[in-house]
């Protein structure tokens, strides 16, 4: 249609008509009424394609507006399956994880199969070489047996068993002799030790005898010092006896110095002596077990060549002595070492001992505050406590855990509180979760407890104490839970009242138990105010209702749903309106590049492009005549 517009729209464009010249002049009249008619006829045929475009295109209108329905309708059902997709994959993951560790089990159970098997070969590898063991022990033992009977028919034989005993016997003999000595040569030589201990011990009590009268010298000097301290507080002493008691204080210095060399040295030689004393009973100790377990065993050796076992009889005897004697030499022993002990850290202690000359006077406990309120009563009440018997209740508890009041007193009995908070001696509040009885120095943003931002989005470094009750909290805030059997002055024995109302609408029908179409503001609580002036009016006020439903608010929010649906269809209107207009451009390039393509193209490419689709044809005949021969065939 366009082309034949472009083509007819002027007489001068239509070269294949020969009316080329201007319709006035004179010759060409006769023809300007047959160009007319033709231009007539030409209108009409097009105002007839017109009207035939316009009714396309309402179908085409039509045609989108069901085409829209079915894409939204389209996009819901999408939607939907894409929801179902999800938990599907969701689904699936599950699954997957599932197999994973089902896989990990299987693996690490055949790990497992594979380790047990190992064991049982290496176990039965064990077996057999213990059976081979065996085996050749057994072959041993009978080889004994037959060289023990040679043996026994040969002496039998030689009648030398009398030769034997007696042999045995003289052996047995020169055994105890040599065990009477060994004990012999054990007990001189722990009396010696003795002695030697004994002749120390006398020298360290004479050194601590020493060391006592030191001691008691300086205690009376320093009654002395005492005594010219108070007379020199008092103002009773001259100038004169100032000067002695420095020089008197220089002495007393230099003796303490002395005393304290003497005291380490001391210290230190009786602790050589006991360690020395102890390696000796720990060597004393090892040879008498070892002789209790040679009693035990009743095996002595004579010579590396002779070697027999004592009787049953001499055996035991011999145990008994053995075991007496060493059990009186073990017990003299212990007391010895007890006693020394104890006389040692005796002196030790009275040497370190330095009397203070001042006695040490007693810390100032401070106070602590608790701050108990009543929610019930709209109460409160500051406490001071200086117990620290009452306080110690306290330490180590946490904020909101809920505590007895029967040891701050008979008047707190029965009463249960809740801690809320407190602050430190210093200050700085207690902060919920920083599980700390010390402070701490926490980043702080909005939202946090004990931090209040000036700013949007500040962020601030704060010393906080933690949550954890100490003896270092200056106040203890508290919340009574329940009451208990006493009232308590000035926190459950009287009421205040609330000063304001609820404001909202929701807690307003809360209060008065309202339905949703019952009108809030008649119910809502007003307040006097009373005039500044003497004689005026006293006056009313209510608060301001908030979140409250109206007329107006209900007709602003459909105001606002009709703009963006209008919104929402115009945009809708110009997408489509530029779709087509991207659709007609389209066309109208496609077919132009065509024009241009079939004028560059030559002769030799139209033949061939022709035996190309010859070739295309005849290849389809040919299958479409196999396919009839097969369906014949079958």
């Amino acid at each position: 249609m366009f082309e034949e517009k472009n083509k007819n729209h002027h007489p001068k464009l239509n070269k294949s008509n020969g009316e080329n010249k201007h319709p006035k002049n004179h010759k060409n009249r006769k023809n300007t009424s047959k160009y007319k008619q033709e231009l007539i006829e030409k209108i009409k045929q097009l105002n007839k394609v017109h009207e035939f475009e316009i009714k396309e295109s309402e179908k085409l209108k039509k045609d989108i507006s069901s085409l829209d329905q079915s894409i939204s309708t389209f996009n819901v059902e999408i939607k939907t399956d894409l929801g179902t997709l999800e938990e599907k994959q969701k689904k699936i993951a599950y699954f997957n994880e599932l197999i994973q560790t089902n896989e990990e089990k299987i693996q690490n159970e055949k790990e497992r199969q594979t380790m047990m098997k190992k064991e049982s070969e290496l176990l039965t590898t064990d077996i057999n070489s213990k059976l081979q063991y065996l085996q050749q022990i057994i072959q041993q033992t009978k080889e004994l047996e037959q060289n023990f009977t040679r043996l026994n028919s040969l002496i039998s034989i030689s009648g030398r068993d009398a030769k034997l005993n007696e042999l045995n016997k003289l052996c047995e003999l020169k055994n105890r002799e040599q065990e009477s000595q060994k004990l012999l040569s054990a007990v001189e030589h722990q009396n010696k030790i003795k002695i030697d201990l004994e002749k120390q011990y006398e020298e360290l009590q004479q050194e601590s005898m020493k060391a006592l009268e030191t001691n008691k010298s300086l205690k009376q000097e320093n009654q002395q010092k005492r005594l010219i301290i108070g007379a020199i507080k008092n103002s009773e002493i001259n100038s004169n006896w100032t000067e002695n008691y420095r020089k008197f204080n220089n002495k007393n210095k230099h003796t303490e110095k002395i005393i304290h060399q003497y005291s380490a040295l001391y210290y230190e030689s009786e602790k050589h002596l006991l360690q020395e004393y102890e390696k000796s009973l720990k060597e004393n100790n090892q040879q008498i077990e070892e002789l209790i377990l040679q009693s035990k065993k009743g095996i002595i050796f004579t010579d590396s060549q002779n070697m027999s076992q004592l009787t049953d009889n001499d055996n035991n005897t011999n145990k008994k002595r053995i075991k007496v004697e060493t059990i009186q030499l073990h017990n003299t022993i212990k007391d010895n070492v007890q006693k020394q002990k104890q006389t040692t850290n005796s002196n030790v202690n009275q040497i370190k001992r330095k009397q203070p000359f001042m006695q040490i006077k007693k810390k100032n406990i401070q106070e602590m505050k608790l701050n108990i309120a009543n929610p019930v009563t709209g109460l409160q009440k500051v406490i001071d406590i200086d117990d620290e018997r009452k306080l110690a209740y306290f330490w180590e508890k946490r904020i909101s855990q809920e505590i007895i009041g029967d040891p701050l007193g008979e008047e707190f009995k029965g009463y249960i509180f809740k801690i809320t908070g407190g602050n430190d001696k210093q200050g700085f509040p207690m902060m919920q979760g920083v599980l700390v009885s010390t402070r701490a120095r926490l980043l702080l943003r909005e939202g946090h407890p004990c931090y209040r931002p000036k700013r949007k989005g500040e962020r601030i470094r704060r010393n906080v104490r933690g949550c954890i009750l100490g003896p270092d909290l200056g106040v203890i805030n508290l919340i009574v839970v329940k009451k208990g059997e006493n009232d308590i002055a000035g926190l459950t024995d009287s009421i205040v009242p609330r000063r304001l109302g609820p404001k909202r609408a929701n807690n307003i029908r809360k209060l008065f138990a309202l339905k949703k179409d019952e009108d809030v503001r008649k119910y809502a609580i007003r307040r006097e105010v009373q005039p500044k002036n003497e004689g005026g009016k006293i006056k009313t006020k209510a608060p301001k209702i908030q979140r409250l439903i109206t007329p107006k608010l209900l007709r602003r929010k459909r105001e606002k749903i009709s703009q963006k649906r209008a919104r929402f269809l115009k945009n809708k209107k110009q997408k489509e309106w530029y779709k087509n207009i991207v659709k007609q451009r389209r066309k109208e390039a496609t077919r132009y590049q065509r024009r241009k393509d079939a004028k560059n193209r030559s002769e030799k490419d139209i033949a061939h492009l022709k035996k190309k689709k010859e070739r295309k044809k005849k290849r389809r005949l040919i299958r479409k005549e196999k396919r009839i021969q097969n369906k014949k065939k079958n």
